[in-house]
């Protein structure tokens, strides 16, 4: 008789311990890695660190798509951290990383194995960090905690980012997305290598936050993304819409092209092949440098994607922006996202970062920004902008944006709306758009939440009247606090509570479980249900229903080009 063995597969890895440390012969080759108690010393971790998933990205590898790294030799030394992929250290400094070490060399990974080596095989979460897609490092999260309380194996990655990463010229000299294709490849790395880890390969689930949440997002509407995940997690980030995807990219790319001395002022917009070696050849700091100057120099009063290096459209990861390619049901896009499960949220003062574009703006309009947001600053300066890049400067949507979001109860009020047009616009209805779609379509699962527990900690500081959760600020709770000094008894409770939530999903596709005792979290599909993250968890509906039928039907009805509302979607279910 056969027991079960769909289920119940045993795997006996080639282990051996000494002295803190660990060794393991895997399919990728043998390596050391680190045996580390954490809870007190009641629980044991083993990590795997900087595990070369590629080759190193320089020379004639620069800006070209990874190629998979060679299978090791000897015992290799998987206990120390590698470098951050190319970028400003001193913003680099600011994110806290454990370590202002760049390199080009930075394709590694990082395996977080909890419990022990020896058991049935262990879904798998693998992180792809945020950070504008031009500072962050995959060393910044550790897993431990999260690996040993959903026992599952959590892998967190490098890619390259800026110049190094999306640089591009929409052809076949620089087609760009190196650093989606290097998220890409570290799956792969993953699907094939992972069981020798005690990790299942056919229970993958991609999470990631802002630009890392995008990255998800793209990869679960690639044709090339076919087989390798199952479930996806995006925290804060996500669109289907083109404006991530807009084509100013490789006007900054020519312009850095120029900066750094590999291009003519006489050459136009064309390459020739020495301009190409002298980019491959090029001082890798002064490529950051230069690149950094570009995204400063927007006129803009809220530039948002305009200056940023970031995904494209380049023809075969990404082919088209995703609300086109996903009208097609017939294509490999629709196929993809449609196959996964999709656990989507965001914290309650997404926008706080209009604070940080407003403060050049206080002279002018003669206010301090501890006291508010005038309305006037948010309708004549903020919402223009925004309009001007987005929609053709077309007045009609500046009135409507700024009749929705004005508010006569001070500057206090005023400053908060202005979060909320800011977090709106980038991440609640581009969210709704995601889960609408998925939900409708897709005969897998769909959950959405919020967080609304302002921290006890925070990232950086924060004006007093602002109320919300800020952006980021629900990834230390993902990753059970382990490096944040002081927390409250409820914070160490519900951060407990979202880790099961988040690895629940991670085994099954649903984020419950019939034994941990936790709040059911019902389907999007339920009247657009949601968890709210609170002072306690309730289960809701219509996130922020009213502001977003201002996005949804009023803009574009005020819009005739406009694509984003998702009632566009007209496609029968199922075909």
């Amino acid at each position: 008789m056969v027991l079960g063995c769909s289920f119940l597969l045993l795997i006996v890895l080639d282990i051996a311990k000494s002295d803190g440390n660990i060794e393991i012969i895997s399919s990728f080759g043998r390596m050391k890695g680190i045996e580390k108690a954490i809870n007190n010393g009641s629980t044991k971790v083993y990590e795997f660190l900087k595990i070369p998933y590629a080759k190193p990205p320089v020379g004639k590898l620069r800006f070209q798509k990874p190629q998979p790294h060679d299978k090791l030799s000897g015992l290799y030394d998987a206990t120390k951290f590698g470098p951050s992929c190319m970028q400003n250290i001193t913003i680099a400094n600011m994110y806290e990383h454990g370590h202002l070490k760049v390199s080009e060399d930075c394709l590694h990974l990082n395996v977080y194995v909890p419990h022990d080596l020896n058991t049935i095989l262990r879904p798998v979460m693998v992180w792809i960090h945020g950070g504008g897609w031009y500072l962050g490092q995959g060393t910044t999260f550790d897993g431990s905690a999260l690996a040993t309380v959903g026992d599952v194996i959590v892998i967190t990655i490098n890619y390259r980012l800026g110049f190094f990463g999306f640089m591009t010229t929409l052809n076949d000299q620089f087609p760009g997305n190196y650093g989606l294709y290097d998220c890409l490849e570290a799956i792969r790395w993953t699907k094939n290598h992972i069981a020798s880890f005690g990790g299942d390969p056919n229970k993958i689930t991609l999470f990631g936050q802002s630009a890392g949440a995008f990255n998800v997002m793209y990869l679960a509407t690639s044709p090339l993304s076919k087989g390798l995940f199952q479930h996806a997690i995006l925290e804060s980030g996500g669109d289907l819409r083109p404006y991530v995807l807009e084509p100013t990219i490789k006007n900054h790319s020519y312009q850095v092209i120029k900066r750094v001395g590999c291009l003519n002022i006489t050459d136009g917009m064309s390459i020739p092949t020495d301009a190409i070696q002298c980019l491959q050849d090029v001082n890798a700091e002064m490529i950051v440098r230069e690149s950094a100057v570009l995204r400063e120099s927007s006129n803009e009063s809220l530039p948002l994607w305009s200056t940023y290096f970031r995904p494209s459209i380049d023809g075969e990861l990404i082919q088209d922006v995703p609300e086109q390619i996903l009208k097609n049901t017939s294509s490999a896009s629709f196929q993809v996202f449609n196959s996964i499960d999709i656990l989507q949220g965001i914290n309650s003062g997404e926008g706080e970062s209009i604070v940080s574009y407003s403060r050049k703006l206080q002279n002018k309009y003669n206010f301090s920004l501890d006291n508010g947001i005038p309305t006037e600053v948010l309708c004549k300066e903020l919402i223009p902008s925004v309009v001007r890049q987005f929609y053709n400067s077309n007045d009609r949507i500046s009135q409507a944006l700024c009749g929705a979001y004005t508010n006569s109860g001070g500057l206090e009020e005023q400053g908060r709306s202005a979060i909320d047009f800011m977090g709106d616009l980038v991440f609640a209805y581009p969210m709704q758009q995601i889960l609408d779609f998925h939900s409708k379509f897709s005969s897998r699962g769909t959950y959405q939440y919020l967080f609304t527990k302002v921290p006890s900690y925070r990232m950086y500081p924060v004006p007093s009247w602002f109320l919300g959760v800020n952006h980021g600020e629900e990834i230390s709770c993902v990753f059970g606090l382990t490096k944040v000094a002081n927390y409250t008894h409820y914070e160490h409770n519900l951060c407990r509570t979202v880790m099961e939530y988040w690895t629940n999903f991670a085994k099954t596709g649903n984020p419950n479980s019939g034994n941990d005792g936790n709040l059911i979290w019902p389907s999007y599909k339920n009247r657009n249900a949601y968890i709210d993250f609170g002072d306690k968890l309730r289960i809701r509906h219509d996130l922020f229903r009213g502001r977003m039928v201002v996005w949804e039907k009023t803009i574009p009805a005020l819009h005739v080009n406009f694509i984003l509302s998702h009632t566009d979607f007209n496609v029968p279910f199922g075909k």
